[in-house]
């Protein structure tokens, strides 16, 4: 092949064909000859990630995004792919995933953070972000963290069904675990939903969402006595969440794929 340009896209022709020993192949080249290549880094990753090879992975990610964040003309350096802001969100994203997939769920955290601190908020990923997020939180049992997350991502796409069922089902979860006659009160947020505010048992605020519609559910009142536990059906969704496995796990959509 003449350039690393046609390196790069042949190696993304393999991998979105599954053609992974090819691919590698193909990507040892790539960073033989373009070692400053942060395009070749990241190819690299992104057959390793199909192969399971995430520990491999994410040195290579790490690799991608010191390059792409540098600074200079090193030889290749002009015929690699543009460093923008979308590559930039691209590399951490799979940094994250292979961090989370590795158990490093406090640098998944940390990371996940740090592309919502730099994507756009009219991004069609950012709902995408919040829900990865949450299910790593939700994996290391941060579930308050967890569920602000979920509900973050709830009012981006408020009709996505994943999206309400990872809201549902993490609601019920931890209104399980809160003690009888736990103090509530109930409110209605901007976004149009009413809701229970209380305190976990951990001494942690959430906000209990009523998922059915306001206009489809009856008016909460704000007088809940103090010495009376909050009755199960004001706080999860008459539609929604009936029926529903307890056991089952709601997943959010994965970011982004080779």
């Amino acid at each position: 092949m003449n350039n690393l340009q046609e390196m790069l896209s042949q190696i993304q022709l393999l991998l979105s064909q599954r053609q992974t020993l090819e691919a590698s192949r193909l990507c040892g080249q790539a960073v033989s000859a373009y070692p400053q290549s942060w395009g070749a880094y990241a190819m690299r990753a992104m057959a390793l990630s199909q192969q399971t090879k995430y520990e491999d992975a994410l040195k290579n990610l790490k690799q991608a995004l010191a390059l792409g964040l540098a600074k200079g003309n090193a030889p290749g350096k002009e015929e690699d792919w543009e460093f923008n802001l979308n590559n930039q969100i691209s590399v951490l994203v799979n940094i994250a995933q292979c961090e989370a997939e590795l158990g490093q769920h406090a640098a998944a955290i940390e990371t996940a953070s740090q592309v919502l601190k730099l994507i756009p908020r009219d991004h069609p990923h950012l709902y995408e972000i919040y829900m990865f997020r949450g299910n790593v939180r939700r994996t290391a049992q941060q579930l308050a963290e967890a569920l602000e997350d979920y509900q973050k991502a709830l009012d981006l796409c408020p009709e996505d069904e994943g999206v309400l069922c990872a809201v549902s089902d993490l609601q019920q979860q931890i209104f399980d675990n809160i003690p009888e006659g736990t103090p509530a009160m109930q409110v209605t947020l901007k976004n149009g939903y009413w809701a229970t505010i209380i305190n976990t048992a951990e001494g942690k605020t959430v906000t209990l969402l009523h998922l059915a519609q306001p206009s489809a559910a009856q008016e909460p009142s704000n007088d809940l006595p103090k010495d009376e536990p909050v009755p199960q059906e004001q706080t999860t969704a008459p539609d929604s969440a009936a029926g529903q496995n307890p056991d089952a796990k709601a997943k959010g959509k994965q970011l982004l794929k080779a």
